[in-house]
């Protein structure tokens, strides 16, 4: 007898940093871990995110193909496991004729996943490898539910074990665009992103910049759009979190719930910010937040709180802060004169912190 079942998500596991697909029961609680490689696991997250490589990747070449043949796939069956190796069949449809295709349980599901068909799991394969809230404590298989139920804030802070697929961006490369469907948030593993709008002028209005370990896209979860469209202002990585799995999933482990609305929060309180740069400070200080404010996050990182690279040019950064192109170019002078930073090009060495935050009055 076949069970059908859905792709509940893609997760590492912690032990082995092995990806794991994760099949649910369709109408129990029931679900089905199955490890797979990284690239497979790649070519299922990517088709999860909606993300459309440049050219076709070998998944979607074989679905091509299958569609110029005039082949159907009706169906994929997770049919057997034997030393704890999963086995599928691909079952399709030619001209009325009927046949089965011997196939690596990741490659039939991707493939389910980029032309829309069914995914069963005969019984007996989910009977020998069963995770339910029933299941015996015995159980080699129950170590994941209790793994996913025991996933802390730090964890998930670090993004580690919520990575669905990597992508990597060029220089000047957006990621997203303003208006484009929401369906995931991103990320950035490495590199450097601002997030801009366009007025009703046509020009651009710089609304934030993001570093490695920070979100991107969160700003759609509202209206299911983007707001803003970001672009890499060097070359990086984003791990690409489709938001539909991340939802589901906070409902059953309770620390993604916590740090899904602590994200949240933190986005309301940075917007605030924002607007309090934006409306009630002078133009110096305005810049001596910013610097501040990049030497705090590189510090968190791990990185040197007073000599940083900024990869932003001063018309984005004027344009961020609300201030001229001329005005950024005079103040980064003023501070350099008055022994506050070293400025060489690009590079920034801040040389007096206190000062710079004597220049945003005393602290409540």
């Amino acid at each position: 007898m076949e069970v059908e079942m859905r792709i509940r998500g893609l997760l590492l596991d912690p032990s082995t940093n092995m990806p794991i697909i994760v099949l649910k029961d369709i109408n129990s609680d029931a679900v089905l871990p199955i490890w797979v490689g990284v690239f497979e696991a790649n070519a299922i997250a990517l088709e999860i995110a909606k993300v459309s490589p440049p050219r076709p990747m070998t998944h979607d070449l074989l679905k091509n193909v299958l569609i110029g043949l005039q082949v159907q796939v009706r169906k994929i069956v997770v049919n057997d496991r034997k030393d704890d190796t999963f086995y599928a069949l691909i079952w399709m449809e030619r001209d009325g004729n009927i046949f089965a295709i011997d196939s690596r349980p990741s490659d039939a599901l991707a493939l389910a996943l980029r032309l829309d068909c069914p995914i069963y799991v005969e019984e007996h394969v989910l009977k020998s490898s069963r995770v339910s809230g029933s299941a015996s404590e015995k159980s080699s298989n129950e170590e994941i539910r209790n793994w996913l139920e025991g996933l802390n804030d730090e964890d998930l802070q670090r993004g580690e074990q919520i990575v669905y697929a990597r992508r990597r961006l060029k220089r000047g490369e957006s990621l997203f665009n303003a208006g484009d469907d929401f369906n995931a948030v991103y990320a950035v593993r490495s590199g450097f992103f601002k997030t801009s709008v366009i007025d009703n002028e046509g020009r651009e209005q710089v609304t934030g910049f993001s570093m490695g370990g920070e979100l991107l896209g969160m700003d759609g979860i509202g209206s299911n759009r983007y707001n803003g469209t970001t672009t890499a202002l060097e070359d990086s990585e984003v791990c690409v979190m489709p938001f539909s799995l991340i939802e589901e999933l906070s409902w059953q482990v309770r620390a993604l719930q916590r740090h899904l609305h602590a994200v949240l929060s933190r986005e309301i309180v940075r917007d605030h910010g924002v607007m309090m740069l934006l409306g009630s400070m002078r133009a110096e200080e305005r810049l001596a937040a910013f610097l501040l404010n990049l030497s705090k996050r590189f510090t968190k990182r791990g990185f040197s709180r007073s000599d940083f690279h900024l990869r932003m040019t001063r018309e984005e950064i004027g344009s961020y802060l609300g201030l001229k192109l001329e005005t950024v170019s005079r103040l980064f002078s003023k501070f350099q004169e008055d022994g506050l930073i070293e400025v060489q090009q690009k590079h920034v060495q801040i040389l007096d912190v206190e000062a710079l935050e004597r220049l945003l009055g005393p602290k409540n």
